[in-house]
Order: C-alpha cells, then structure tokens, then sequence
C-alpha cells in the first residue's frame, strides 16, 4: 500500500476493515449483497470491533500507546473514519480522525444523486425513505481532534458534501478525489503532516 508506506512510523497501525467474524458486535447476519440495510450495520459493527482491542477497558498488546492512535479513510473510507470518532461506542480516543473527501452528508448527497446512487446502495434504501438508518449512518462531530481534506476538482465528492462541525477543513487547489491519496501530491503532504503533528 502506498499510502501505508509514507505513514509516520512507529505511531501508526493501519486497521484495514474488512469482514471479521464478530457475533458479538454485529446484530444483523452478514449482508449477502452490498445493497441492504444490514450492510451499513455490518460496516458500522466491523468498525467497532477492530477498534475494540485499543480501548481502555480492553487490554492492550504489550507496546501499544493507546494515546498514539489515529484513523484515517478516503470517501467512504472517511465516512467510517469520522464515524468510528463521532459515532462509535468503542471507548478509544483519537489524537486525530481524517476524513479525505469524506461521504459526510448523506442526506443531501443521496438528493443529489452523489455517486450515482452510491448513498443509497451503501444504505440499501433511499435515504429519504430511511430517515433513522441515515441518521444513524450519519457521521456526529466528536470530540477528538478532526481533519477533513478536500479538492476543488473532487467531482465525486464535491466539497459542501463533506462539511463536519467542529472539523478543521483543508480544501486542496486543483486537486481531484483521487489525488488526495497519491502519495507524491500535497493532497496527502496535508495528511501526514497532521499526522505528525498528533502523533509525536
């Protein structure tokens, strides 16, 4: 990966969500489709048990600084990043969350047609037509320190989708959805510095 490759070492563990099994976090079985409501209950639940070795009431692997750890995703990968931050019942406090281009906006942007339909396959349903699914797929504002990054180009994810209160926003001259994570564009210069910053 890349990305992996220019993260600040040794403060970084990449936590790649993919499909553990964990019957004690996820109350809806394993989606067969990516279009149903127990995918964004899936997703959400898979978030939360990765994350829930770094809490506090769990016990870390020896080494571990609980007080060094950040999350960062790219489009709906930052979605459940500043979820995982605003939303999530894990107990881990983030010394940052990044979301670059994140899909924070859900409501409006299933309105929109962002993505072409993107929201409303990730949510299995219209967005309008689920108003308690969006709002509980919807990411909160957290208290942990928050990066949102942002290009003027990003045609995927126009800017005003990806507003957060509380978020510091970084808006990228001439950048598109996809320069924001190539390692040689200041796009992601933006992100490792913050990341820097927080972490050591």
């Amino acid at each position: 990966c890349p990305i992996a490759a220019t993260a600040p070492a040794p403060a970084v563990d990449l936590l790649l969500v993919e499909s553990p099994s964990a019957p004690d976090y996820i109350s809806e079985p394993q989606p067969t489709s990516s279009a149903s409501p127990a995918t964004t209950l899936y997703h959400a639940a898979t978030v939360e048990y990765d994350l829930r070795p770094l809490s506090d009431d769990q016990p870390a692997d020896e080494g571990d600084d609980l007080g060094r750890v950040a999350i960062v995703g790219h489009s709906a990968g930052g979605h459940l990043a500043l979820w995982a931050a605003g939303n999530g019942s894990h107990g881990v406090r983030f010394a940052l969350a990044v979301g670059q281009a994140p899909v924070v906006r859900l409501a409006e942007g299933s309105t929109a047609g962002l993505g072409a339909g993107a929201i409303d396959n990730f949510l299995g349903v219209p967005a309008t037509s689920a108003p308690d699914l969006t709002r509980l797929a919807t990411p909160l504002p957290s208290g942990d320190p928050t990066l949102v990054v942002v290009g003027t180009d990003d045609a995927l994810v126009p800017p005003e989708f990806t507003t957060l209160d509380g978020a510091e926003v970084v808006t990228v001259e001439g950048a598109d959805h996809f320069d924001l994570i190539d390692p040689s564009h200041e796009a992601w210069s933006v992100v490792r510095r913050a990341l820097d910053a927080a972490l050591n």
